[in-house]
């Protein structure tokens, strides 16, 4: 299998890039920007969208300005215009500062969490009853969470369905399968990993198929320059 590429990015690097790198984005983005009410969010939305365009270009032999995104019936992006070429397929996450971008050439979702101080055992008890957490661990309970929401963004559905339904095995950085899950939705087709992230994070991985290889990357303000200047033939 061709491999996972997962970028992280830094929300503040939005106020140092020129209007132009935000060329690429179409009328339909920016009304996905805009439909967001704080400009924090907008902001973030809009650096992922412009990020996610310029790396696909460096992966596909077509331009940021060929590109267009389109979402499916649950919201999630995806490209049309790869379908005449081997096909890859994106995925986004935002959290507080923090943007992460998974490209490949198959289904695959991708989630980030800051760690914020929450009731543990009501959300324990909720969303995870049968699930390997540590008890009073709260890294350990953002790891399900986003190996839960990266498994169900890969698989396409989103959070539509309660989350105590898919039973996960202990999250960990080597891909591993559900313990248990609703039949109509396949998720043993599909694996999960924890992703190397910022401290203070919580990142995961998921993937149709198995096996694959990771290459994980933060982008600083002089690699997103130089996607943008890249020119494919």
């Amino acid at each position: 299998m061709s491999p996972i590429h997962i970028y992280h990015l830094n929300t503040q690097l939005f106020s140092c890039l020129d209007s132009d790198y935000f060329d690429c984005l179409k009328d339909a983005d920016w009304l996905r920007v805009r439909a967001l009410r704080h400009d924090t969010d907008q902001q973030a939305r809009q650096l992922a969208y412009a990020t996610a365009y310029w790396l696909l270009q460096a992966h596909t032999a077509l331009s940021a300005a060929a590109l267009e995104f389109e979402h499916d019936t649950f919201g999630k992006p995806f490209v049309p215009q790869l379908a005449v070429q081997p096909v890859w397929h994106i995925n986004l996450s935002h959290s507080n500062r923090q943007i992460t971008i998974a490209i490949a050439q198959t289904p695959v979702g991708v989630d980030i969490e800051a760690h914020q101080e929450i009731e543990l055992q009501s959300i324990i008890t909720h969303y995870f009853p049968n699930d390997p957490w540590r008890a009073g661990d709260l890294v350990s309970l953002y790891n399900l969470w986003v190996c839960k929401e990266a498994l169900l963004k890969a698989q396409g559905i989103g959070l539509r369905i309660e989350l105590k339904s898919v039973v996960l095995r202990e999250p960990s950085s080597c891909f591993t399968h559900v313990l248990n899950g609703p039949a109509e939705l396949s998720l043993e087709k599909y694996a999960y990993a924890l992703v190397e992230c910022p401290e203070h994070y919580s990142c995961a991985v998921a993937i149709y198929g198995s096996e694959p290889t990771l290459q994980t990357q933060t982008l600083d303000l002089t690699q997103l320059h130089a996607l943008s200047k890249l020119t494919n033939p």
